[in-house]
């Protein structure tokens, strides 16, 4: 992976070049094709994925009808919610076009945070900031569809 395409990720902006130089070294690349599924919903996921070329839709079951929650250009991730509580993925990723992802296994990642203190707390704060707004974001749909289905 390349140091300096990581600091156009937002979670890595203000890690320090060498210590992006050094992370880089731990990510791993996969390429999609369109309409390959990149991650199925509740199979377990074990890695932050990055998106490195191309975009990903992702999507759930609702009702028995696939619903899109997200699109993720490059530059955008996925897989953050279980770097803190481990589990299943909570939605299907798919692949629209041509798509490159660059994936750490969690357990690399936490061990490199750990002997880069001061990186991780950066990262850590910035993921759990997105996290946040991701939260918002699903609450403001929740309310607006209960609004609207007891209307």
């Amino acid at each position: 992976m390349d140091s300096e395409f990581l600091q156009t990720v937002p979670f890595f902006k203000h890690v320090a070049s060498e210590d992006l130089e050094d992370i880089s070294t731990l990510f791993k690349r996969s390429e999609y094709r369109a309409g390959d599924v990149v991650l199925q919903e509740g199979v377990r996921n074990e890695r932050l994925h990055l998106v490195t070329r191309g975009v990903v839709h992702v999507r759930r079951i609702s009702g028995g009808k696939e619903v899109l929650l997200a699109r993720i250009p490059k530059g955008g991730f996925f897989g953050e919610m279980n770097l803190y509580s481990g589990g299943e993925a909570t939605a299907s990723i798919y692949a629209m076009d041509t798509v490159w992802l660059d994936s750490v296994h969690f357990e690399e990642f936490k061990a490199w945070m750990n002997e880069h203190p001061a990186a991780g707390y950066r990262i850590v704060s910035y993921l759990l900031a997105e996290t946040s707004e991701r939260l918002r974001q699903t609450n403001d749909r929740l309310v607006n569809s209960v609004f609207w289905a007891t209307s």
